[in-house]
């Protein structure tokens, strides 16, 4: 379910971010006054440096990638600490 969720949920933002800069700009602006706490973050947004310039479109395939990576890390520390095993000490039997 939880990857189901969440290619769900990619598919439907790179569907609706396909060729249209608005919802970028949008999110931009909402994330701006709650980036208070976090100036540097902030700057970063106001300027563009997060963007690559030679490519304006945003490359899901390493923003997918990233996240699948963080979700399998979480499942092997659940799973680590169910079973005592340090993370990354191999397969788990079940």
């Amino acid at each position: 379910m939880l990857f189901d969720g969440y290619a769900r949920s990619t598919a439907l933002l790179a569907r609706n971010l396909a060729g249209n800069a608005a919802p970028v700009q949008s999110l931009s602006g909402f994330l701006q006054p709650r980036l208070r706490d976090f100036p540097r973050v902030a700057s970063i947004m106001a300027s563009g440096e997060y963007r690559d310039e030679e490519d304006a479109a945003p490359d899901l395939k390493e923003d997918v990638e990233f996240g699948l990576g963080r979700i399998l890390d979480g499942i092997e520390i659940l799973i680590a600490n169910r079973t005592g095993r340090p993370p990354g000490s191999g397969a788990v039997s079940g």
